[in-house]
Formats: structure tokens, sequence, C-alpha cells
């Protein structure tokens, strides 16, 4: 994985996901990817989005809380389009990809190739 040094990115989990991200973080083993283990409530992942400079997600609230705070977005979605529709980032500062479709719908069915340029203008932005 090629992460620019200067650039600093909080993975955020829920508390059913924290060993998952903890084991991603140290196998990452760098300075610049980290979680905070001392989050614990949705107050305290608002506050890590509150001072991002932007935002990649496949979480819907979290997509709507860096809509809410204007935040350059990247929001990664399974190709559901009824979900799509209701839960949309309905921000101007957003961009969207989808996974591949699959049966069943597999958020990690992303095709990295077309996902990596999102990725890019979101770090530009």
């Amino acid at each position: 994985m090629n992460i620019q040094p200067a650039i600093n990115i909080a993975v955020l989990y829920s508390p059913d996901t924290m060993s998952e991200v903890q084991k991603l973080c140290t196998d990452i083993s760098r300075d610049n990817v980290f979680y905070y283990p001392e989050s614990r409530t949705i107050y305290d992942a608002i506050a890590l989005v509150a001072q991002a400079d932007g935002v990649i997600s496949v979480d819907t609230a979290i997509v709507h809380i860096a809509a809410g705070l204007n935040k350059p977005l990247l929001a990664l979605y399974n190709p559901d389009k009824l979900n799509y529709t209701d839960w949309h980032p309905n921000s101007d500062n957003a961009m969207t990809c989808f996974a591949e479709q699959v049966n069943p719908p597999d958020i990690n069915a992303l095709v990295w190739k077309k996902l990596l340029p999102s990725i890019a203008k979101l770090l530009k932005s």
C-alpha cells in the first residue's frame, strides 16, 4: 500500500469491528494510519469527521454526517438503486462509487481501478 506520509488516515469503526480495525492498523504499521480506541459513541465519530479534510465511507450515518458538515466525501455503495435513492449523500461535495453487481451484494466487490481516480480526486480537494 502506497500512502503519502503527509496524509493522515483515521479509521472509524463500530464497537463490533474494533478488533478488525485494530489488526488492520497494526498490520499496515504506518504512523499515519490509525484509529482511536477511546472512541465509543457516534459523538466521537462526529468529532473525528468534523476534523477531517475528507471522508471515505460505506456507512450511511458517516456519509450523512460528512455531507452535513460539508466535507469532501467519497461514498461507497452496493449496486442497489433503491438503497441509493433513499440514502445517497445529497451533497455537491460528494462523489459516489458502486461495487460490482454480485449475488449476494457485497461492498467488497469494488473495482479498485475505477475507485482509485475518485480517491485521488478526494485527496486533492
